[in-house]
């Protein structure tokens, strides 16, 4: 916690403004963000996402940034503004750091050094990568997509492409909830998949190999234990129904092969 503190404050100082005020909404509003801080395998760096406000663009501006675990010298910005990433991981050698970013107009695990250079995509999946975590042995990567239940990745972008061609853009529900906060339930599901890294491959990328969930839930976590790569803890949700208007979560192993 102490840590996470000295971050926020060290991100936000340099946003303070040269002569004091109260503080105000637009204060509030325009504070640099930290969040998901990683530690490195050899413990003496910390990679972090700084969420930035851009006023004029009405929009926030998510990036890298490195840090040294023991608090020494100036946090130093990974990524551009415009690489909009996030969620960065550490890969088990401490070679590389991986983040999501969608840059070319789809979410996709991406790569870089430690030092910011060499950023790539990693994988090229036809719909948006939604979360990944990385295996202990570093060859392989668990991500999650929303796809439709009796379709694959594949299957999925095709038919989001035809809706999107549909002039007509009335929706039938025939059961609830239709409506999570501000998103329109479309019939898919958060699944589990499973890509690994290819050496054959000249551009460095991930292929999905394996589908792990293929029912009708949602994958809200999953942790990858250190001890082996043969299990995948994954923690499930049960979609809501009109009966059961509140769905349930539940815990399972499961095979990545």
């Amino acid at each position: 916690m102490r840590l996470l503190v000295a971050l926020v404050l060290a991100s936000t100082a340099a946003a303070a403004h040269a002569e004091s005020h109260p503080f105000n909404v637009r204060d509030l509003v325009t504070m640099d963000r930290v969040s998901d801080p990683r530690l490195s395998p050899d413990g003496k760096w910390i990679a972090f996402q700084l969420r930035e406000t851009d006023m004029a663009a009405n929009k926030g501006q998510n990036s890298i940034w490195l840090r040294a675990a023991d608090g020494g010298g100036e946090a130093k910005r990974l990524t551009s503004k415009e690489l909009a990433a996030n969620t960065p991981r550490w890969s088990p050698d401490g070679k590389s750091i991986l983040f999501l970013s969608a840059k070319d107009g789809s979410q996709q695990v991406w790569r870089m050094s430690p030092d910011g250079s060499g950023a790539k995509a990693v994988t090229k999946l036809p719909v948006d990568v939604g979360t990944f975590m990385v295996a202990p042995d570093g060859k392989s990567i668990a991500l999650t997509a929303e796809v439709f239940p009796d379709c694959d990745l594949a299957c999925t972008a095709k038919r989001d492409a035809d809706r999107a061609k549909d002039p007509a853009t009335g929706q039938l529900f025939d059961k609830i909830f239709i409506r999570h906060w501000d998103t329109w339930a479309n019939g898919k599901r958060s699944q589990l998949f499973i890509a690994h890294d290819q050496p054959t491959h000249l551009d460095g990328r991930y292929t999905v190999i394996g589908r792990v969930i293929a029912e009708d839930l949602d994958v809200i976590d999953a942790l990858w234990p250190y001890d082996g790569i043969t299990k995948i803890e994954v923690l499930t949700e049960r979609p809501a129904t009109a009966g059961d208007q509140a769905g349930g979560e539940a815990g399972s192993s499961r095979t990545p092969e």
